[in-house]
């Protein structure tokens, strides 16, 4: 066996040994160490390692001096010439924060353009930890200084998924009084969802990169990274989704009032599929799972039976497009909420 590289984890290196766990006074287990590993460490007696507890309560143990140690911050030059095309280069941006990038230079030779300059700053202000730390005719430089540790994915999907619940909340009782109470407060919304989802996505990408990573962000391993990336993904969407509501939320309060009713009774009705599914995945409960897999169909075919039903022609034209474009974005929302049922199962299957 070649000698360990901390941070790999290839399957030939894994070592795998049985130890018995023994009485140390009257207070204290041990367990000893495996000799090739404190050699080829470096380590000796005396030495001090770090020992963590990830969210499954797995053990991880780690010689100090790597536990402290940080790699070199990762940099990445982008061209704003070559990324002429409105918006490009705002995206790139935000592209090089998800992989991971903690500098980010923006070269810009010959000087900036109006509309490179809000590009730049409008995406640092979208970017969690992020700000402008050089600015030159030829250069502007973006730095991010967020700790791996600091935001477990846990923490950030409960952000999302609170997110969520106060828009399906605000977006019925709109189409009741007839208008958004604190449309400050749903922009606001709209603006955080973007800005965790994307630290979210950064710290599931450094946890497919290295194992004590997984371990720091409260996952258990790769594969959770993975499913949990299709959860971040699911969330945003479906805020997005509430969001465009929002936006012909006022139109549609002017339809029928029975139109009206029956929207608040499906929001309301997916509000709580939506619950069960989060809570089937928070507990990797597939008996919840199941019930929301076997709910979505019937639920498609209420929301569709319910667009039919809506006038063709007529004087409300624009109330009528409202509510076709809610009810499209209703019916995005359950795909969303399938989504995360589906991984709740996956899970399960994976635990068991």
């Amino acid at each position: 066996m070649r000698k360990h590289i901390p941070g790999e984890m290839a399957m030939e290196d894994i070592l795998t040994e049985y130890r018995k766990v023994q009485v140390l006074g009257r207070s204290s287990y041990a367990v000893t160490l495996p000799k090739s590993w404190v050699k080829d460490l470096g380590l000796h007696s005396g030495s001090v390692v770090v020992v963590t507890v990830d969210g499954k309560g797995m053990l991880h143990i780690l010689p100090e001096s790597l536990h402290k140690q940080k790699e070199a911050p990762p940099e990445k030059v982008l061209d704003a010439a070559r990324l002429s095309t409105p918006g490009a280069l705002a995206e790139a941006i935000k592209a090089c924060y998800r992989i991971g990038y903690e500098t980010i230079r923006v070269s810009h030779p010959g000087g900036t353009s109006p509309g490179v300059v809000a590009q730049i700053h409008d995406a640092a202000e979208s970017l969690y930890g992020t700000i402008i730390i050089s600015e030159t005719p030829n250069e502007t430089v973006l730095q991010s200084s967020i700790d791996v540790g600091t935001f477990t994915v846990r923490a950030l999907i409960s952000r999302m998924n609170s997110f969520f619940i106060y828009l399906t909340k605000e977006m019925g009782e709109a189409l009741q009084k007839g208008s958004l109470e604190d449309p400050a407060a749903v922009a606001y919304r709209a603006r955080e969802v973007d800005k965790v989802y994307s630290l979210l996505v950064r710290q599931l990408v450094q946890g497919v990169r290295s194992q004590q990573v997984a371990s720091r962000v409260g996952l258990q391993d790769v594969i959770q990274c993975l499913g949990s990336r299709m959860v971040a993904k699911a969330l945003r969407d479906m805020n997005r989704s509430m969001i465009m509501i929002s936006r012909v939320v006022g139109d549609a309060a002017k339809g029928k009032k029975e139109h009206v009713q029956q929207v608040v009774g499906l929001i309301s009705e997916l509000q709580e599929m939506y619950k069960k599914a989060y809570e089937a995945l928070q507990k990797e409960d597939i008996r919840k799972a199941a019930e929301v897999l076997q709910e979505q169909e019937p639920f498609r075919s209420k929301v569709a039976r319910f667009e039919r039903s809506l006038p063709k022609t007529g004087d409300e034209g624009a109330t009528v497009s409202a509510m076709v474009s809610l009810v499209w974005e209703l019916q995005n929302v359950t795909s969303s909420v399938a989504i995360l049922a589906e991984i709740a199962v996956n899970r399960y299957v994976e635990k068991e």
